[in-house]
């Protein structure tokens, strides 16, 4: 690797994250503007490749400005990633489960924010190409991105710090403050399932399962009655828990390390001090922790 210090990584992450976000606001506002009609499959299309090109271009600088590379190809026993996708799918419902709760407090306090508002579009192909757009996308470039580089790049300073920093990142990156338990949940769980396998792929399968569950229950909910989605809904949890059980004993018995580790961050002043001086790391945060309350705060009903 290049880097020499945590100054100068964080800078390297913060320039890629600034990247990142102004390529997807800008070309997203500007694909908005467009004659084009929400829903249709050019307009899916551009916004694909809008995403891909805000994804892609920040790997490209990280890779280049780290001398990093993701780890992607080691080789993983099918049966290895399904078991650990199975069991942390379990642990981010459970999350999602606390995240729902929270929310609900926050209702009852006077707080009360508007549901996902995603709307399914009409017609096979849209639906097709909508799915690999929420689905299959975002599970390979995002991990690709924080698991198989950011969090590859800070490891060097202790697990513990490249997992709380990478899962942040993350959950700031989807742009939803009241909902960053829950992502920030799921960027432990995946950061853990990468540390554990030196593989993006048990990653990308588990983010995949997590985005396809929730697209199926997006699509029952304004497609079904009230009552259909919600025995879909139990059926989810039911064999979530009877799955996750299952590959929670696969991995006891195989012995797969996923056991996470609480222990406190060493050089705490150090790295704090690092990102201080870090004039691009700290832009970024400031950017994603904007963007993510001021979504939040239209959501407010």
């Amino acid at each position: 690797m290049k880097y020499k210090n945590l100054k100068y990584t964080y800078n390297v992450i913060g320039f890629s994250l600034i990247i990142f976000l102004t390529l997807r606001e800008s070309l997203s506002l500007l694909l908005v503007h467009t004659p084009l009609e929400k829903g249709t499959v050019p307009f899916t299309l551009i916004s694909m490749a809008v995403y891909l090109l805000a994804c892609f271009v920040p790997v490209v600088v990280m890779e280049n400005m780290l001398g990093l590379h993701p780890l992607l190809f080691k080789k993983t026993k099918p049966a290895d990633a399904a078991a650990t996708a199975a069991f942390g799918y379990l642990i981010i419902l459970g999350a999602g489960i606390i995240n729902s709760i929270v929310l609900m407090l926050l209702a009852n306090a006077g707080l009360q924010f508007e549901p996902n508002s995603m709307t399914l579009p009409q017609g096979f192909l849209n639906v097709l190409l909508y799915f690999v757009y929420i689905c299959v996308l975002p599970p390979l470039v995002e991990e690709i991105f924080v698991r198989g580089l950011v969090l590859n790049a800070l490891k060097g300073w202790g697990l513990p710090f490249a997992v709380f920093v990478s899962s942040v990142i993350f959950a700031l990156m989807h742009s939803s403050l009241h909902n960053f338990l829950i992502y920030f949940a799921c960027g432990i769980v995946l950061a853990k399932v990468y540390i554990a396998f030196d593989s993006i792929w048990p990653c990308v399968l588990l983010h995949f399962v997590n985005n396809t569950v929730s697209f199926v229950q997006l699509g029952f909910q304004q497609k079904a009655n009230a009552q259909s989605a919600l025995f879909f809904s139990i059926y989810i949890y039911i064999m979530a828990m009877l799955l996750g059980y299952a590959g929670f004993k696969y991995i006891q018995k195989h012995n797969i390390n996923l056991a996470f580790s609480f222990t406190r961050i060493k050089d705490f002043r150090y790295k704090i001090k690092s990102l201080c001086q870090s004039y691009a790391g700290i832009c970024a945060f400031a950017l994603l922790l904007f963007m993510a309350a001021y979504n939040s705060y239209l959501s407010v009903i």
